[in-house]
């Protein structure tokens, strides 16, 4: 058993049944048997919730991280509207942040899963894989390269005085730059300092922007800032698999869910 690594994933109370899904899933087809960390927000889960998920687990309790400030500079300057409406509806994303807390660094690796992604197959294949100083996360623009690069995470017509502020703090060149999709990631804990999950936090709001919650601030400080990402390879050395996909539908040769160790929207989801 691996007790330097320890898979994480988050929730709040009323994501449970997804986190839920998720960890089952982590014991069954992937077939881990080590540490599972259970961010939960602002709630616990009782005994007989989480006893099915085995030994070596445990659920760190953290507090949301209050954004209302966040809300009040959309008030005067509104950023562009996504889709799925994630600034309003999914704010806990924020909290994904705690996993750079220093508590984390009891472990030498972690494995972060978004709470309702599907694991398919085995996980042996990402402990293989080398994190030493790294963050391993897939690029956003796999598995073709769609084009998609940084300067789409933020809205640059909101507010001038933050995007005068992001382009002397980071310059405007990082625009162009890949960027990693952050659902599913793995990292060397090596690379959490003691200011790692301030910084964050107060980038929430220096750069009130990110036009995907956590997603751009992270991509800010792990890949801009920090400069340790590393893209996640997309097949196994094998051929027999995935690592990581979004969606069956992204592949030109169509592969089923049970191809990837991780997916996070499978069109045909695995039994539990």
């Amino acid at each position: 058993m691996d007790l330097s690594t320890a898979f994480v994933t988050l929730t709040d109370r009323g994501y449970f049944h997804k986190a839920r899904q998720t960890i089952k899933r982590l014991r069954t087809y992937g077939k881990w048997t080590g540490t599972v960390v259970l961010i939960v927000v602002d709630f616990m889960p009782t005994l007989e919730e989480i006893a099915e998920f085995g030994p070596h687990f445990l659920c760190y309790p953290v507090s949301h991280i209050d954004h209302t400030e966040l809300w009040n500079i959309w008030k005067k300057h509104p950023i562009r509207t996504q889709a799925d409406n994630s600034q309003y509806t999914k704010f806990y994303q924020w909290d994904k942040f705690h996993v750079f807390t220093p508590f984390f660094k009891t472990w030498k690796r972690i494995v972060f899963i978004d709470a309702g992604a599907h694991v398919g197959r085995p996980v042996e294949p990402l402990l293989m894989l080398d994190t030493t100083g790294k963050f391993l996360c897939a690029d956003d623009s796999d598995p073709y390269d769609n084009g998609n690069r940084l300067a789409v995470q933020f809205d640059f017509d909101t507010n001038p005085a933050v995007t005068q502020h992001f382009n002397d703090t980071f310059g405007p060149g990082c625009l162009t730059e890949h960027y990693f999709l952050d659902c599913f990631f793995m990292f060397d804990t090596d690379i959490i300092t003691e200011s790692t999950f301030p910084t964050l936090k107060q980038w929430i709001f220096e750069f009130p922007i990110s036009c995907r919650n956590d997603m751009g601030i992270l991509n800010l400080y792990i890949h801009i800032h920090r400069r340790v990402w590393t893209p996640l390879p997309q097949t196994l050395p094998d051929g027999s698999g995935y690592y990581f996909g979004w969606n069956e539908s992204n592949y030109r040769e169509r592969p089923s869910a049970d191809k990837f160790i991780v997916m996070k929207y499978p069109s045909h989801g695995l039994p539990i």
